[in-house]
């Protein structure tokens, strides 16, 4: 509590450099492109996972090379997709995605320019799209009409979330990190497909670089049993890896509602952080707006723990 209360003293003072991400780039489509939204449901329906383990536990990032640049993570995945996106949009309605097939997904979606990302689950990730595809050919509606839907009600945001959660691969995470992520994606870009009069019902996204950084700064302590895990990126049980992401979770609230900070500032301000305390070179300690309230426990990782949470 101490280190909470001195974190959210600490952002109310300084300046932070926050731009708004507005989800457009040459990562993302063009605004106002008739697929946008599509491309978005699809892209953080698979926004997880991107690292490797072994028997013992974690062992590295997920990098590839798209047009010949390397990328890492959701970025190599954003960029993939995007190439097939510009190839024809239309690959991300979900009448065909309800029966993309497995060459489709692997060879076509899934790959950079070497060949097919090795992404851990690839066979879990295959039923997810098609079960997504298939939910809303049998409902006989799209993504629009979520949209739609959520625009008309009272509290768009609530509203969105109560309806995406019905939905394959939006369905599972209690947190729902990866329906947070694609309401302010929807919510930012230009277009506005989600507007959002209720910000109270904004909520931390809790992925695994929030869970490093908040461990490392010391918003969070662990126990002497999780410590010798945790830094030793050893595999743990679900029960740990909840119990972490549930107080993360906790903390960032606090962190939140001490500083007066909004969720968007806050996401920002940590996602460009984990910059410079990345998961496998040495922190840059002086470049991170967090530096001089960090506790600099930099030993400290993510809890290694497979899920599609994020």
């Amino acid at each position: 509590m101490d280190q909470i209360e001195e974190v959210s003293e600490f952002l109310k003072g300084v300046q932070l450099e926050f731009r708004g991400m507005d989800w457009c780039g040459d990562a993302f489509p063009p605004p106002h492109h008739p697929g946008a939204v599509h491309f978005f449901f699809f892209l953080m329906l698979h926004d997880y996972g991107f690292w490797l383990g072994d028997d013992f536990g974690y062992v590295r990032p997920i990098y590839g090379t798209i047009n010949g640049i390397e990328y890492k993570g959701s970025d190599l995945l954003t960029r993939a997709l995007k190439k097939v996106y510009d190839t024809d949009w239309k690959n991300f309605l979900p009448h065909r995605l309800s029966v993309i097939l497995h060459r489709g997904l692997r060879y076509e979606f899934f790959r950079d320019d070497k060949g097919p990302i090795p992404l851990f689950d690839f066979m879990q990730r295959l039923h997810t799209t098609r079960k997504y595809g298939s939910w809303f050919v049998f409902r006989k509606t799209l993504p629009d009409d979520i949209l739609r839907r959520a625009n008309e009600a009272k509290e768009p945001l609530r509203s969105f979330l109560e309806q995406i959660k019905k939905v394959p691969g939006y369905d599972q995470d209690p947190l729902e990190k990866r329906n947070m992520l694609l309401a302010m994606a929807l919510a930012n870009r230009p277009e506005r497909f989600l507007r959002v009069a209720d910000s109270r019902n904004w909520r931390p996204i809790i992925d695994y670089h929030l869970m490093r950084l908040a461990l490392r700064v010391g918003l969070v302590e662990l126990s002497r049993q999780e410590i010798a895990k945790n830094v030793q990126r050893a595999w743990v049980g679900d029960e740990a890896e909840r119990d972490i992401r549930l107080k993360v979770c906790e903390a960032l609230r606090m962190v939140m509602e001490k500083s007066g900070r909004s969720l968007m500032e806050l996401d920002e301000t940590m996602w460009m952080a984990r910059k410079y305390c990345p998961e496998m070179s040495e922190p840059d300690c002086p470049r991170c707006i967090f530096n001089p309230v960090c506790e600099k426990l930099t030993e400290r990782f993510q809890p290694v723990f497979r899920t599609t949470a994020y």
